[in-house]
């Protein structure tokens, strides 16, 4: 026998279902993820991601570094739906999006701009663009929130953050380059740092391409701060290949594929072979294993 459910119950399934989305961020991810990525598949170290991105939201972690190979959707996650999510909860907050070329950041703040345009958040959210502040680069909302997205070396100067996204913030050229990784730590605490709210958060989604890249001078400039220092960084950090850490993380056997939902083993195996083979292991290494080696290696 069939179960008719009527206007009123569809209509108390409907809040509940949008009630858990505005308030789990994981929730959001796996019903908003596939209006930015058609093929979208959920691993389990999206399900690690979006509750460390959770603790950002409430408060919990200010400071965060995410770690992974190329195309794990950790920019999906964490700079297209997290941003969308965060401002759906605190519309009146500021965000501030940068990486290391405008194009990449105005990609980013478009992915954005479009999920707050769409008609089923603003149902869960209530939160609108303003009309007349809304290029991908910089918009509001309707709660006088502002989202703005630029690349590292654009004037960010008057821009506020309630939170601070850091996407692949340094090229490879620039990571490689002394001097841009000069540039890069005169940045951080003069032009970004700077920029921060109080008790603002900083959330940074890298490729480890060199070991003195940003993440691995942070990393090293609070080795003389306490264990339980409010800014010491959370460090999510899951290589190609399950190791003994990723595997407590992710649950998966040492050896595994990290994404095995979406690139098997044997798919790993081959890309694997082809990179070591035209682009050499350190490359391997630092961008698939997230284990920059240093230049004399």
């Amino acid at each position: 026998m069939q179960t008719v459910i009527n206007d009123e119950q569809l209509n108390l399934l409907r809040h509940h279902a949008y009630t858990n989305i505005k308030q789990n961020f994981l929730s959001f991810v796996k019903g908003f993820a596939p209006k930015l990525v058609a093929d979208f598949k959920m691993g389990r170290h999206i399900e690690v991601i979006s509750n460390k991105l959770q603790a950002v939201e409430e408060g919990k972690i200010k400071r965060l570094m995410v770690f992974l190979p190329p195309r794990s959707s950790k920019s999906v996650v964490c700079s297209k739906l997290f941003p969308a999510w965060y401002l759906g909860n605190h519309p009146q907050h500021e965000i501030l999006s940068v990486s290391h070329s405008d194009q990449l950041a105005s990609d980013f703040g478009r992915g954005v701009r479009d999920l707050v345009s769409d008609q089923t958040y603003q149902d869960i959210f209530d939160v609108k663009l303003r009309s007349d502040v809304r290029a991908a680069g910089k918009w509001q909302t309707n709660k006088n929130g502002v989202y703005v997205a630029a690349g590292v070396r654009t004037q960010i100067a008057g821009r506020g953050a309630h939170v601070a996204l850091l996407d692949d913030v340094m090229s490879e050229e620039d990571a490689f380059s002394e001097a841009g990784r000069r540039y890069i730590k005169e940045w951080y605490p003069a032009g970004l740092r700077t920029r921060l709210m109080p008790g603002g958060s900083i959330v940074i989604i890298n490729t480890r391409y060199h070991e003195d890249d940003i993440c691995g001078w942070l990393l090293s400039a609070q080795s003389d701060m306490a264990k339980d220092d409010p800014m010491n960084w959370e460090v999510i950090n899951i290589p190609a290949w399950v190791n003994e850490e990723s595997s407590k993380l992710l649950g998966l056997p040492i050896g595994e594929s990290y994404f095995p939902e979406w690139k098997p083993k044997e798919i790993l195996q081959n890309d694997e072979a082809e990179i070591r083979r035209h682009n050499g292991s350190r490359y391997w290494e630092s961008l698939y294993m997230q284990n920059p080696v240093p230049d004399e290696g």
